[in-house]
């Protein structure tokens, strides 16, 4: 029997001399040692693999937000705390290996090793405000040509002056033309195998306040198209109010500018911004008042698709007709169960007028 545990303590790292005396206490002691212990380093662990993960953009494993409760429970079904005193390494082991543990991240509480100081340890509570700050700042942010600008309501008019003035020779003497394919099937969606389909008409990633300024981008673009092109081109959306100061903007007209050619005839467009290139199959929504510009105007009616809105060296315009006008029969699909449309954009031209 001696030998059997002798053999049993060998295996598991234990002294095997069965006549000395332990300094080890007793179970219960022994028990609330490590349990003591385990629940030091959990919270301990907390912070820094919160640092850690925040620093190198990993995910933090929900285990850790209750790392106690949980390292407690992986202790006790161990069974471990009742026969020795567990190394601090041991009880990081076990409350990681039950907890979750990035894959890059050493298995260690010391600061230099995991590349951290303590500036960089954060309460709960501050990284949920850290957290709330971040998400507040990439919603209130786009990156254009590069460079992150603010977007928030009161950033719009700083917002229009840029892209204004940043509107290329390139950009303002493309053509605009493009010649619509047969309509697209019901099936070519985006993701589906009939086609590369986009949503034009809202961004479902992006924030309220970065759809509005997108919107903005591709008004200040196409107004300065328009005007290279048109004999006269009065601005008549709610985004004029910003840029332009006063209050005769609004979205009620259903299309966001008129211009005229030298022979007078007026045309209504309505403006649609992307912040991709081009899809083979463009989707867009109309609004109830635009439906009813649509049927109004006809064929004066047209569609202006900016693409790469947030690129100013690639940056596109697309005229489309108007899906109700007679340009517009068989060209467009109505897509699902609101006025949703889409187009085949195949033989388009981009070069200048």
């Amino acid at each position: 029997m001696a030998q059997q545990v002798a053999a049993w303590l060998a295996d598991h790292h234990a002294n095997t001399d069965l006549d000395s005396r332990t300094s080890m206490p007793g179970l219960a002691g022994l028990r609330s040692r490590n349990f003591t212990m385990l629940d030091t380093i959990a919270q301990e662990a907390e912070p820094r693999l919160r640092a850690w993960a925040r620093k190198h953009g990993s995910a933090v494993p929900a285990a850790w937000n209750a790392p106690v409760t949980g390292a407690r429970s992986a202790l006790e079904l161990s069974y471990l705390a009742d026969f020795s005193e567990l190394t601090p390494g041991q009880l990081l082991g076990i409350a990681a290996d039950a907890l979750g543990w990035p894959d890059q991240m050493p298995r260690t509480l010391e600061l230099t090793t995991l590349g951290l100081d303590p500036a960089d340890l954060l309460s709960r509570d501050q990284e949920a405000d850290e957290d709330r700050r971040r998400r507040q700042h990439e919603r209130t942010h786009l990156h254009i040509d590069g460079h992150e600008m603010p977007v928030t309501t009161e950033d719009l008019s700083a917002l229009a002056d840029t892209i204004a003035g940043g509107l290329t020779e390139d950009f303002l003497t493309q053509s605009g033309k493009v010649t619509l394919g047969p309509a697209p099937s019901r099936t070519s969606r985006t993701g589906s195998p009939g086609g590369t389909g986009l949503t034009i008409a809202r961004t479902q990633r992006m924030s309220d306040e970065q759809r509005i300024a997108v919107g903005l981008i591709g008004e200040i673009a196409a107004r300065g198209w328009l005007e290279r092109h048109y004999a006269s081109v009065e601005w008549v959306s709610g985004y004029r109010n910003i840029v332009l100061g006063d209050s005769a903007g609004s979205d009620r007209h259903g299309y966001d500018f008129i211009a005229r050619r030298a022979s007078g005839r007026r045309l209504y467009f309505e403006v649609k911004a992307q912040e991709g290139d081009a899809p083979e199959i463009a989707e867009f929504e109309l609004g109830e008042t635009e439906v009813a510009a649509a049927q109004k105007h006809r064929d004066a009616y047209r569609i202006l698709l900016i693409t790469s809105a947030l690129d100013t060296s690639s940056r596109r315009i697309l005229e489309l007709p108007g899906p109700l006008g007679p340009h517009g029969v068989g060209r467009y699909t109505l897509a699902g169960h609101g006025l949703r449309y889409k187009c085949a954009l195949t033989a388009r031209q981009t070069g200048h007028r």
